[in-house]
């Protein structure tokens, strides 16, 4: 009777006709100097999919494969398990495969999970007495997570087959150990301010990844990133959390899309797309815009989930208003047609959004989104009144 064999404990390196099973990872080492268990693993997740996972004391996600590229995985064969063969062919139950470039018999091979996050099947060249690369998962290594640590960038040296990565601290940062880059960066700045005071970051061609797996993607956009840092919230963490998962629920062509968020003790970030004319609340505030009758609309579509073309109308141009209208007038008759608030609210909101807000406050949104699209415009809020009666809930 076998107590232990040592292909039961693969640790970070996966021998050809090795099994790879549910019970079963590769765990990288910490460094290459550290042996003990790092914070990358390759394994299969509950869904029966392999894959690679960041994990470390504060922030756990999984980076491989592509949430958008699933190359013929599927995730009906609840067997989980995988192995390489002596020609460098790699089969796992869930369809994905690869096979090493110098594919057949003959050559040493050992599949391994780097202290850099990356999965690699090497290929021994004996005439030279080198491990050589044969296959990796990931090409674009600044795509791995955690790789240089919290408040850190990383930038490619080069591009091509052979592309490096550098790490680099964010603005006012500075690095804890250049020789340890997954410890990041910590600031060189005291931080004082209140509860009122939020900034933005300026970011270009930045990746951001959130510390909740279940909901965020990972998020790559050539494009720049605003971050609003909330500031001694009286949120709790559920309670956060339920609001962001509201708030990406909500998908309009008129609203900024929330690409991430960050979330540790009692600090708060969101990512957003960064808008070159300033916030919202500024250029309503300074008088700037004047369109308390779009914002209305656009609250209604929020609201209620409807556009004003699925309202019944299909033309173009003049019709588009009178779409609108119908769509107003629907709530208005809701709103009339029941005493009970709740009720007719719950008639109007979008099914997404059901079981997930505060009533009490969408009634008075709404109510201030009906004044907004009153016909008479003497009748209609300033934007500046909007906000002063919003901002108190």
């Amino acid at each position: 009777m076998n107590v232990w064999e040592s292909f039961d404990s693969p640790t970070d390196t996966l021998l050809p006709n090795q099994p790879m099973t549910r019970n079963s990872r590769l765990v990288s080492s910490r460094s290459h100097n550290n042996f003990s268990s790092g914070f990358y693993s390759l394994f299969f997740d509950d869904d029966n999919l392999l894959r690679l996972a960041f994990d470390d004391p504060e922030i756990s996600s999984v980076y491989w494969p592509d949430p958008d590229w699933d190359n013929g995985r599927s995730s009906y064969d609840s067997s989980r398990i995988a192995a390489l063969n002596s020609s460098g062919y790699f089969r796992p139950s869930d369809g994905f495969e690869f096979q090493a470039l110098d594919y057949g018999t003959g050559a040493w091979r050992r599949l391994k999970m780097g202290v850099d996050g990356n999965v690699r099947l090497y290929s021994l060249n004996e005439e030279k007495r080198i491990w050589s690369v044969s296959w990796q998962a990931m090409s674009e290594p600044c795509k791995i997570h955690g790789v240089c640590g919290p408040n850190a960038m990383c930038n490619y040296d080069f591009s091509g087959e052979n592309a490096g990565r550098r790490c680099s601290c964010l603005p006012g940062y500075k690095a804890k150990n250049l020789t340890d880059w997954s410890l990041g960066c910590e600031p060189e700045f005291n931080l004082s301010c209140n509860a009122t005071e939020f900034g933005c970051i300026k970011l270009p061609n930045v990746e951001f990844y959130g510390y909740d797996i279940k909901f965020y993607e990972n998020y790559t956009y050539e494009r720049v990133a605003a971050i609003k840092r909330l500031n001694e919230t009286n949120h709790g963490e559920a309670e956060f959390l339920a609001e962001v998962s509201t708030i990406r629920r909500v998908n309009h062509m008129n609203l900024i899309e929330l690409w991430g968020y960050c979330l540790e003790g009692n600090h708060r970030l969101l990512v957003y797309k960064y808008m070159a004319h300033g916030s919202l609340a500024e250029n309503l505030i300074s008088g700037t815009l004047n369109w308390e009758k779009s914002y209305g609309v656009v609250v209604m579509e929020m609201v209620t989930g409807k556009s004003p073309m699925t309202m019944g109308g299909q033309g173009s141009g003049n019709t588009w208003e009178m779409e609108q209208g119908r769509l107003v007038k629907w709530v208005r008759e809701k709103k009339n047609g029941t005493r009970e608030n709740e009720l007719w609210l719950e008639e109007i909101i979008d099914p997404v959004m059901k079981g997930k807000c505060d009533l009490r406050k969408m009634e008075i949104l709404v109510q201030v989104a009906l004044e907004c699209l009153e016909e008479d415009k003497d009748a209609r809020p300033t934007m500046k009144q909007v906000i002063e009666r919003l901002l108190p809930h």
